[in-house]
């Protein structure tokens, strides 16, 4: 089959690797095409190599990797869909299967233009594992591998005919959800980074320094853990304003990491071992280390994540005072306006966000309509 990886990053390099290993052709659309081998590798956690594979062709330029792909696989951080979605359309064919790696951040509002021309839409709730860069352009790492992965289609009719497909091409169990919110609320990165964020940062000023960068879920502690209960908590009652969908696969992040509490949510999150490596993302500075605004953790976890899950909430009528106080945090970070005086969410800064109501969704029941 002939895939088309989007994204040289930690995700894309490893599955270009993988899909080829498994004899796909393989293509890599990227920024720094110069950089990458032919050959991949990824390494498991003892650093044995499982997989390894030739790339085809490696570009920069959409037009030569995407006319031909039968899948292509968008591993790019939320905040630049968007322009990948303005640059593609004309090159991606009807019938094609494009995937969203994960599928949240609004991706069924991003290309829509691209399912009003054929295009099947596919988003998982989560990626397969955790990849790591080992060698930018070489090997990549992976670890903590799932069991299994969940999918929605756009348009929802198509989600049957592309099971087959998805299993070959990532070559595990694939199960399809009854809808694309169901991924598009997976309170994944959208609560989970965000919350801890707003633990670790909130009552630094944007440019204080630390003289260490804490691990980001090994040193996980009740704080985060509290703010990630209570704005879960917002989020499965969200889910009760869509009687008309399943969103049952929506799984509270408790019942997730099996944590009914914040002890328990603590400790599980400190010892979750293919987690522990991770540092927050912050830059080191004359020794110290400075909170990295840029990373994806700020640039696509806030605005294209939990920015959509208050924007639903919006449209629902809902109030959300935890989420709130996470999202208006982020946004004075950074010198965004989010909320009006008042407390309303309707900001001038919010059309850089992937809220739904910047495409055209004005009420709950347009917003159903989409996922039926």
């Amino acid at each position: 089959m002939k895939i088309t990886v989007v994204g040289g990053g930690n995700i894309g390099t490893a599955m270009c690797a993988e899909f080829a290993s498994h004899g796909h052709e393989v293509s890599l659309l990227t920024s720094k095409p110069e950089r990458f081998d032919s050959v991949l590798s990824v390494l498991n956690a003892d650093e044995d190599r499982i997989y390894s594979g030739v790339l085809q062709k490696v570009s920069d330029r959409a037009q030569d990797v995407l006319p031909d792909a039968q899948v292509v696989v968008v591993t790019l951080p939320a905040f630049l869909m968007p322009d990948f979605a303005s640059n593609s359309l004309e090159y991606i064919a009807p019938g094609t299967i494009l995937v969203a790696m994960p599928g949240y951040g609004g991706v069924e509002f991003i290309f829509q233009k691209h399912v009003q021309k054929g295009v099947i839409l596919v988003g998982f709730q989560r990626v397969p594992a955790v990849y790591r860069l080992i060698e930018y352009g070489r090997i990549s790492k992976l670890s903590g591998r799932r069991a299994e992965l969940l999918y929605a289609a756009m348009p929802n009719s198509a989600s049957e005919s592309v099971h087959t497909i998805l299993e070959d091409v990532f070559s595990m169990p694939c199960r399809r959800l009854p809808n694309f919110l169901s991924v598009t609320l997976t309170p994944s990165n959208p609560i989970l980074h965000t919350t801890r964020l707003y633990a670790l940062f909130h009552t630094l000023s944007p440019d204080a320094t630390l003289g260490e960068n804490p691990r980001f879920y090994s040193d996980w502690d009740d704080l985060s853990s509290e703010w990630l209960i209570r704005c879960d908590g917002e989020l499965q009652q969200l889910l009760q304003c869509f009687p008309q969908l399943d969103l049952q696969n929506v799984r509270s992040l408790k019942e997730h990491y099996e944590s009914p509490d914040v002890p328990s949510m603590t400790r599980k999150l400190r010892s979750i071992a293919s987690l522990g490596g991770i540092r927050s993302p912050m830059v080191e500075v004359d020794g110290r280390f400075a909170v990295d605004w840029k990373s994806r953790y700020f640039q696509a976890d806030f605005p294209y994540g939990l920015a959509i899950i208050k924007g639903i909430a919006v449209l629902c009528g809902m109030d959300t005072p935890s989420i709130d106080m996470v999202l208006m945090w982020y946004a004075n970070a950074v010198g965004a306006e989010y909320y009006l005086p008042d407390g309303s969410f309707a900001g001038k800064d919010l059309c850089k966000t992937g809220i739904p109501q910047n495409y055209g969704i004005h009420c709950a029941d347009e917003l159903v309509q989409l996922y039926l």
